[in-house]
């Protein structure tokens, strides 16, 4: 179970990146209403991404893992800033992209 949600994890985070460059395609389009309900998954999405990273790391101080602990704790910050980064970056970019077709 607890690999399992390293996976999903993983595919979250391509989803909400996925689900940003979508907005940004859609919104260019004036496809408004589709486009911000993929910003906000692709928010929810990333959110629920790190969330179960979140329990992960919270099994492995459950079970006493502390060098899996120690080992992943720096992949673990990047991980959560680039995936951040670029889901909130893209979504600002679609949403700039809304607001400079509504003019």
């Amino acid at each position: 179970m607890n690999a399992c949600m390293n996976v999903v994890s993983i595919v979250l985070g391509l989803l909400a990146w996925g689900l940003s460059i979508s907005a940004i395609f859609l919104l260019a389009k004036k496809k408004t209403t589709q486009g911000i309900y993929c910003v906000f998954g692709s928010f929810v999405c990333a959110l629920i991404s790190l969330l179960l990273v979140m329990f992960y790391r919270n099994f492995l101080i459950a079970v006493g893992d502390w060098s899996a602990l120690a080992d992943t704790a720096g992949g673990f910050l990047f991980a959560a800033i680039v995936m951040t980064g670029l889901a909130a970056g893209m979504n600002g970019l679609a949403l700039a992209v809304m607001a400079r077709h509504k003019r």
